[in-house]
């Protein structure tokens, strides 16, 4: 009897859920232009962390491709000179955009 219970709460948590998602996905198709949204994904590096996060972001855009994210632009304001070297070498090869907060409003 409570494991029915739990099945039919987790069912109707599930049911919820996508509904939630679909009604998400009509108000995005709906606000946009032409149908297809642009996603940004806008990263703050932090020194030391910085590569870790530059590869989490290109793993995601690639495992969820284009519904993920249109581009990633990469702020990289705290980072050391060695630091930044490094950065902008992994971001021309995978294709995101690093700049500084002063000239971010260029990327969009």
């Amino acid at each position: 009897m409570i494991i029915e219970a739990t099945f039919i709460i987790l069912g109707f948590m599930l049911l919820i859920l996508g509904l939630c998602e679909l009604i998400h996905i009509i108000t995005l198709a709906v606000i946009s232009k032409a149908g297809n949204p642009e996603f940004i994904t806008l990263i703050f590096l932090k020194p030391e962390k910085y590569l870790s996060q530059l590869m989490q972001a290109n793993e995601q855009r690639r495992w969820q491709g284009e519904d993920f994210t249109s581009r990633i632009i990469a702020v990289s304001d705290a980072l050391s000179l060695e630091e930044m070297s490094e950065a902008q070498n992994y971001c021309k090869r995978s294709g995101i955009f690093l700049c500084s907060k002063e000239n971010l409003q260029d990327f969009y």
